[in-house]
């Protein structure tokens, strides 16, 4: 009976997701063009028509490659271009669905992606329940990059001395509309428009690796026009500059150096990085400076488990935890129950509760070395978590930014 109710409310769901679809069906590119527009605020950047393009040839995916200059490569997938109308179901889902040479939207869904919201702006979890390759399996990411386009990651079948193993490839869709200058010049007359809002500021958390030198994560300073340092020395009342000295965006981390000559030269620190991968069900605990606006100024401490040892996607160079973590938290330490750096908190789940992430410290030292970082800790850790953090709390500080 449970079985039979489970099905019952799983085939209810997809017949509402369905049905959902198909109420905000359109029949043609232009009415549907005309919704989006006139309902901007409302939609979501992966709402509209695309066209799929022809010649599939990567092995990768790059924010800086140039996926109109192809480079050899091991397989060539070719696809005849298509155009599509993704539109939006229940639950954050979208559906697709054909327009013909004739700008018509059909229910035919001989391409047909479902593709899922996630907790990071413009990346989509998605399915191909129709493949454009024999021997290529298409789920799993889809991204929508700052150029506008949409990649959807697939991965194609390979032999070598008879090993099977799967090549990344991705395909490739630009969107055909509503294109920003639709937008701009297809306004309704009678619309008021109110000035966009973005803010001045912005707030995350640091801590030292050096005696002049802070790691958080980029997104916490990422277009930003001043940097500025509070708690050094526990004192909030006075801010010290701060320069980007280095950044590696696909890690997310970025160094920041201090202007100031309170960090002397014979300090040090005193918390050692992990040398082995946290185990699942480790206690943990997180200390940063979420939500100051409301919170307050003084540190906050968050306690949790490692709750997996890969994150968003599967992600293995994350930690999934569950210690509540709030905007402002991003870039501040995680810690193991010994007082061990293991990650770097980097993003929390929208859609769950006590969902958070954090980049592996074993990852970034690597890139530390390089740079020239050595870390190095000459300071025992108590055994009390409240002198743990009564220690720890002076090495960690609030980060505020000035945004361009």
């Amino acid at each position: 009976m449970t079985n039979t109710f489970i099905k019952a409310t799983l085939f209810l769901i997809l017949i509402g997701n369905y049905l959902q679809s198909k109420s905000q069906q359109f029949k043609t590119v232009g009415e549907y063009k005309k919704y989006l527009i006139e309902n901007i605020d409302e939609t979501d950047i992966i709402e509209g028509i695309w066209e799929f393009n022809k010649n599939i040839e990567t092995g990768f995916y790059d924010k800086d490659y140039d996926y109109n200059k192809q480079s050899p490569s091991s397989f060539n997938i070719k696809v005849t271009p298509f155009k599509v109308a993704i539109i939006k179901g229940l639950n954050n889902n979208y559906f697709t669905y054909e327009v013909d040479i004739f700008d018509r939207i059909t229910e035919k869904k001989y391409i047909d992606y479902h593709f899922e919201s996630t907790a990071i702006d413009g990346q989509y979890l998605y399915k191909d329940y129709s493949p454009l390759c024999k021997d290529c399996y298409c789920n799993g990411k889809a991204f929508i990059k700052t150029d506008g386009d949409l990649y959807l990651e697939c991965k194609n079948e390979t032999y070598k001395n008879g090993i099977r193993s799967w090549d990344n490839y991705y395909v490739k869709a630009t969107k055909l509309s509503p294109t920003k200058s639709e937008i701009r010049n297809n306004k309704p007359k009678q619309r008021i428009d109110i000035p966009e809002f973005k803010p001045e500021f912005s707030y995350g958390t640091g801590f030292l690796i050096t005696n002049d030198l802070i790691i958080t994560c980029y997104h916490v300073i990422k277009d930003s026009k001043d940097i500025s340092i509070r708690g050094i020395d526990g004192r909030f009342d006075t801010t010290y500059n701060a320069k980007l000295n280095f950044y590696d965006e696909d890690f997310d981390i970025a160094i920041l150096k201090v202007s100031t000559t309170y960090l002397n030269k014979g300090f040090s620190l005193p918390y050692s990085i992990k040398q082995n991968q946290a185990e699942v069900g480790e206690d943990i605990f997180v200390l940063g400076y979420p939500l100051q606006n409301t919170m307050g100024q003084e540190i906050k401490l968050t306690t949790g488990v490692i709750s997996s040892n890969s994150g968003f996607l599967g992600d293995t160079t994350l930690y999934q935890i569950s210690a509540p973590i709030q905007p402002g938290n991003s870039g501040g330490p995680l810690f193991d129950n010994n007082g061990n750096l293991i990650g770097i908190v980097s993003a929390k789940h929208k859609n769950a509760d006590n969902v958070g992430y954090a980049t592996k410290f074993s990852q970034i030292k690597e890139i530390l070395k390089v740079k020239g970082v050595n870390f190095t800790s000459n300071k025992s850790m108590p055994v009390e978590l409240s002198k743990k953090v009564k220690l720890l709390k002076d090495y960690i500080f609030s980060i505020e930014v000035t945004l361009r």
